[in-house]
């Protein structure tokens, strides 16, 4: 079984905050005590990079420099979709353990942190 967890800033900062996720009726959300904000809450996908490194939905990830993807959750399962001119297109794949080790991905960053 896969471990479930989330990932979000700390509201106010560019911090990451890991763990369980609870909401409240006041339409707040927090991780492990931290007020976080909503829009960069991100789900482990269960799954490492080639550098063993977690994946969260929202990380860019590398195959070679210009050839980059974004985790995405969709319909029940996490994609990765290709990034141009940072703009994600709709075109999208299933990521599992293989393709991470076929196409030989590492995570770069995030949408959020590389948003202005």
């Amino acid at each position: 079984m896969r471990t479930i967890k989330f990932r979000a800033f700390k509201l106010g900062t560019k911090e990451f905050v890991y763990g369980l996720l609870s909401t409240y009726k006041f339409g707040y959300f927090n991780i492990e005590g931290f007020r976080v904000k909503m829009e960069t809450i991100g789900q482990f996908t269960g799954l490492l990079d080639i550098e063993n490194n977690e994946i969260y939905e929202g990380d860019i990830l590398q195959m070679k420099p210009g050839n980059n993807f974004v985790v995405e959750y969709i319909d029940g399962s996490f994609n990765i979709a290709p990034l141009r001119d940072n703009k994600i297109c709709e075109d999208s794949f299933m990521l599992y353990q293989s393709r991470i080790e076929l196409l030989k991905l590492k995570v770069i960053g995030n949408i959020h942190e590389s948003q202005k």
